[in-house]
């Protein structure tokens, strides 16, 4: 603000030069108070101003950071999915291996006593036959019963009948056990397949650990000698699916941890 005798030409310089405000002298008191008010009025208005620009910008800057957070919760959620995911399927696969020696064993011998008993069947199929035509003979011819008994018997010999119907019942007691363990991990599984489930339901933790052992085994049996004590727990509810996946993960990491034997 510039002060000046009252000379109109003078003060319109002084605005032009850039003078926010002129007065005339002799100053008026009043005059120049209404003045600095108006004065600090617009000095706070100017600085308002200038806070809200500031304001703005910074809320558009903040706008924006937050974009970039979201998009990097996104990008690290997707990224501990995708994560999540390649472990599953490397547990998965782990698992599969695991499962298909542990079945191959039983299918083995199994395939084996079953192409030994078709080998049995049809010796036994011929000795029948033998013997029923030697029986007709006989029926036919009484004097020559003894030569074909005789004949039976050497043919019973040949064909080791004796030594068949004592091994039967071996390769079908075995084929039998081989069965069952099948089929006791096929049960095992059924646990892992509720993985993805989130329901949680009353469930025997003992029989958990049990089959997450059994399916997991051949992780085991080559590490280490496993001793099971377990205690009489009630039913707990909870997702046993998932705490299956934490009991395999714990037994596998812990026989690849051991070197040699544990």
């Amino acid at each position: 603000m510039l002060t000046g005798l009252g000379d109109t030409r003078v003060k319109i310089r002084c605005l032009e030069a850039g003078a926010s405000d002129f007065l005339e002298k002799p100053v008026n008191p009043m005059e120049l108070a209404i003045k600095v008010n108006n004065f600090l009025k617009l000095q706070e208005y100017e600085e308002v101003k200038l806070r809200n620009e500031i304001l703005t910008d910074s809320k558009k800057i903040l706008e924006e950071k937050n974009r970039e957070l979201e998009r990097a919760y996104c990008d690290l959620k997707s990224a501990q999915s995708q994560i999540l995911q390649q472990e599953k399927m490397a547990s998965i696969g782990q698992l599969a291996a695991g499962i298909a020696h542990e079945i191959n064993n039983p299918v083995g011998f199994i395939m084996s006593n079953l192409n030994t008993l078709q080998k049995f069947a049809t010796r036994l199929k011929d000795f029948i036959k033998s013997q029923t035509d030697s029986l007709e003979k006989m029926a036919e011819r009484k004097e020559e019963s003894g030569l074909l008994l005789e004949r039976v018997r050497e043919q019973r010999k040949s064909l080791k009948i004796d030594y068949i119907m004592g091994d039967m019942e071996n390769l079908i007691r075995e084929s039998f056990d081989g069965a069952a363990r099948m089929k006791q991990i096929v049960q095992d599984l059924k646990s892992f397949s509720r993985v993805g489930e989130e329901r949680h339901v009353p469930s025997d933790i003992n029989a958990g650990i049990e089959s997450t052992v059994n399916i997991v085994w051949n992780e085991l049996k080559y590490k280490a000698v496993l001793k099971k004590e377990y205690g009489e727990i009630p039913l707990v509810r909870c997702n046993i699916g998932q705490l299956n996946q934490v009991f395999m993960n714990i037994l596998v990491n812990a026989a690849h941890a051991i070197e040699k034997q544990g």
